[in-house]
């Protein structure tokens, strides 16, 4: 299995600010807001879309089932 690599919001925001010409401040500033408005517009019930690179939408799931034969008391510590 290849090791894998994950670039996080510090790294994404040096990325950022490399590129764009932005200070590291103002690229994380601009990554928070960007997060922020992409978890209020998912909580306003709309879907975020940018051709070409990706889209989120909420969707429901159901709830989780203990596979057949497992009760909810197998989780108990022994």
């Amino acid at each position: 299995m290849a090791t894998e690599q994950i670039v996080g919001k510090g790294e994404l925001a040096h990325q950022i600010a490399a590129r764009s010409g932005l200070s590291l401040k103002d690229a994380e500033k601009a990554l928070d807001a960007f997060t922020e408005v992409v978890r209020e517009n998912l909580a306003q019930g709309r879907e975020v879309r940018l051709i070409g690179f990706g889209s989120w939408s909420l969707r429901a799931i159901g709830a989780a089932e203990a596979p057949k034969g497992k009760s909810s008391t197998a989780a108990k510590k022994r």
